[in-house]
């Protein structure tokens, strides 16, 4: 695959822990984790509280807006947005790391944080956000550069309603070294 084709161009031996510096111009790995994210966000859903009284524009067809009175809780689903097909095409339920590289496939495209609110957006983004994707790089590559992973057949691999993404009956794993 090409995930493993850029991890394996990495320099050093496949056993020895993957560096920050190793991994930082890995796109096709970030672009696989940003999918992972956009199909299975860590935090599913995101609830805001208004601190005052607001009007929202909507997209409704007639023009109207929302009023917010404050102290209304509002929220917005992350995994909904990651499966919609408005917003990311009629693809939108298939998993494809080609979307987040640009063009000629040289180089990762991040998406509008608004569009993508994984590590939320605006003011409120993530200060963690550039860390833990440098993070995530690390240790994904540092375990695909040195085992196989094959999902054990028969699972009912579904989420379960939670604060942060969790599986309602796990995932179980075949795991061998790669050879």
């Amino acid at each position: 695959s090409e995930l493993l084709a850029e991890i394996d161009d990495i320099p050093g031996p496949s056993s020895a822990p993957l560096t920050f510096d190793a991994v930082a111009d890995c796109t096709y790995l970030q672009a696989v984790l940003s999918e992972s994210q956009r199909l299975h966000p860590s935090v599913p859903f995101s609830p805001k509280s208004a601190l005052k009284a607001d009007v929202l524009p909507t997209a409704n067809p007639d023009g109207r807006k929302l009023a917010v009175e404050a102290g209304a809780t509002m929220s917005f689903s992350n995994y909904i947005m990651g499966r919609s097909t408005k917003i990311w095409g009629p693809d939108a339920a298939e998993f494809k790391p080609e979307r987040w590289l640009s063009a000629d496939g040289g180089s990762y495209v991040k998406a509008d944080q608004f569009k993508f609110p994984a590590f939320n957006a605006g003011r409120r983004l993530c200060l963690g956000m550039d860390m833990a994707n440098l993070e995530m790089k690390v240790v994904l590559g540092t375990l695909l550069r040195r085992f196989t992973f094959e999902l054990v057949p028969g699972q009912d691999v579904r989420p379960a309603t939670a604060l942060t993404l969790q599986m309602k009956h796990g995932v179980k794993l075949f795991v061998a070294e790669r050879k």
